[in-house]
């Protein structure tokens, strides 16, 4: 639209057929048509670009042949995506950075749960992909470089994440606000780059992140945890 600004629009639509049938009997037929799309504004100015994105995508349809499981758990819906995101990318002289902050809404959300086969013997269970009726992401994105000489560089990221289920049963138990599988409030990373000599670079690295639910169907969770690196590269 402009020497600075552009628009960009892509569109995608499907028409899916899927018929299952297996020796147990079981017979299913789902038929959807789809559609995604992505709109995206970047603006240009100095050493700053700005962007917004409007998008929608979707999973299709399928269904899950394990015998263990009910009628209604051998198959699953559509699942349905709006993701909302604007951002800024700065490239300096010594200083690099980009931000991105985001929203997305999911609808009829296909996670990987399980159903426990024998409830005298945890070890017996069956995974299978369910929907949720609904969940939502929210957050931001951070990452910088900073190099105040060609031999010593620092980077940094942060990420502060809320996934959580807005409505979903599961065993005839809601998880209505709880947080999805393997979704940390936060992550991070800082680190260093020095180069010695011409050959010779030394590497340093902290990352940590917070706990998480392991499972969208149990309530073990990991612990925070943060993980120390140091590495020397050496090149003829």
């Amino acid at each position: 639209i402009s020497k600075n600004s552009r628009i960009n629009l892509s569109n995608r639509i499907e028409q899916q057929e899927i018929q299952y049938d297996d020796t147990n009997g079981f017979n299913s037929h789902k038929s959807n048509t789809p559609f995604a799309f992505n709109l995206l504004y970047s603006h240009t100015k100095g050493s700053n670009t700005y962007q917004a994105v409007v998008s929608r995508g979707f999973k299709g349809a399928g269904f899950n042949p394990e015998i263990n499981l009910t009628p209604a758990q051998q198959q699953y819906d559509p699942e349905f995506v709006m993701n909302y995101e604007v951002a800024w990318n700065y490239q300096g002289k010594e200083f690099k950075s980009n931000l991105g902050l985001f929203y997305l809404d999911r609808r009829d959300h296909q996670i990987t749960t399980s159903s426990q086969d024998d409830p005298m013997d945890p070890s017996k269970f069956t995974l299978f992909v369910d929907n949720a009726a609904r969940s939502h992401h929210y957050g931001l994105e951070w990452q910088g470089i900073w190099s105040p000489t060609s031999s010593l560089s620092f980077q940094t990221s942060l990420g502060l994440l809320r996934a959580e289920f807005v409505s979903y049963q599961l065993h005839n138990q809601s998880y209505d606000g709880r947080e999805l599988a393997h979704s940390p409030t936060y992550t991070f990373s800082v680190g260093s780059t020095i180069r010695l000599t011409s050959s010779l670079q030394w590497n340093l690295n902290i990352t940590g992140r917070d706990q998480f639910y392991y499972s969208n169907s149990n309530d073990q969770q990991s612990k925070p945890f943060e993980i120390f690196n140091s590495s020397i590269h050496w090149q003829a």
